[in-house]
């Protein structure tokens, strides 16, 4: 094994999936599990390593954004927010497609999409440092582009989603 949980430590320079973090996952999967009282099983082990690979992908990203010139940490943060508001997106549905029956259905697929197949967008301005560009006010309009392997069916689907989650939202400021 790469370490013991005593003396824990995982690889930053390499992949979630060299050698050394495997071996590192498999350790803190273990300890988890144990700590947590949680019975081992095929598909327990899988979730927590993967998001332990998960967990190991951000602080990896976050350790050469502190590294890296103030040029790469400005792209770092344009690709987290860019992330962010895909995460964000996914959450929101989500929690639509839990709460009507109608969609509970598609739930799984959905989840099998994850937040990576949600819509991605692009800026109409390279001056995005800010989402308000202090110096000139400009607020960046995002275009929304589709996957283009995502099936049309399912760009509707989750649309669908996004009207419903606008009219509950709008409810709910009327409501105030």
């Amino acid at each position: 094994p790469s370490c013991q949980i005593g003396d824990f430590k995982v690889d930053l320079h390499n992949g979630p999936k060299s050698a050394w973090n495997v071996s590192a996952a498999v350790v803190f999967t273990t300890h988890f599990c144990d700590t947590h009282q949680i019975p081992l099983s095929c598909d327990i082990i899988l979730d927590i390593t993967r998001r332990f690979h998960g967990h190991l992908k951000y602080l990896k990203r976050r350790y050469y954004s502190l590294q890296g010139t103030p040029d790469s940490r400005i792209l770092m943060r344009q690709i987290n927010r860019h992330w962010q508001r895909k995460s964000s997106r996914f959450h929101r549905r989500l929690e639509i497609f839990e709460k009507h029956p109608i969609l509970r259905v598609h739930i799984p697929k959905l989840q099998r999409l994850g937040a990576g197949g949600m819509s991605s967008d692009e800026s109409d301005t390279d001056i995005v440092a800010n989402p308000t560009n202090s110096l000139t006010g400009i607020h960046p309009h995002y275009v929304v582009l589709q996957p283009k392997w995502r099936a049309a069916s399912i760009t509707h689907l989750l649309r669908c989603a996004d009207s419903l989650y606008h009219i509950k939202r709008r409810r709910r400021t009327s409501d105030m």
